[in-house]
């Protein structure tokens, strides 16, 4: 079995990150010395991205087999979730 994000699912797994998991981290993590040190802004001066350890982790991607076919989700580490389960095709 092959599991597969497509370009239209990364495309949204972008924007969820950009619009609704990022700002809210990048925001907490600036008020902490330590972790602000490690923030890089990109080329129009703006911090979008939070600093997530030396190998960038933080999303998990979640596959799960059914009967009806596979449901699909994304998660970052502090807990928000993306459903990319398209069940209109079930």
């Amino acid at each position: 079995m092959i599991f597969e994000i497509t370009a239209e699912d990364n495309a949204k797994i972008s924007k969820w990150l950009r619009d609704e998991v990022y700002p809210s981290i990048v925001s907490e993590q600036l008020k902490n010395p330590d972790i602000a040190q490690h923030l890089y802004p990109d080329n129009d001066g703006i911090i979008r991205r939070p600093y997530t350890g030396a190998i960038g982790g933080g999303l998990t991607y979640e596959f799960t087999p059914t009967g009806m076919g596979v449901v699909t989700k994304v998660r970052y580490f502090n807990g928000k979730e993306l459903d990319l389960t398209d069940y209109d095709s079930w």
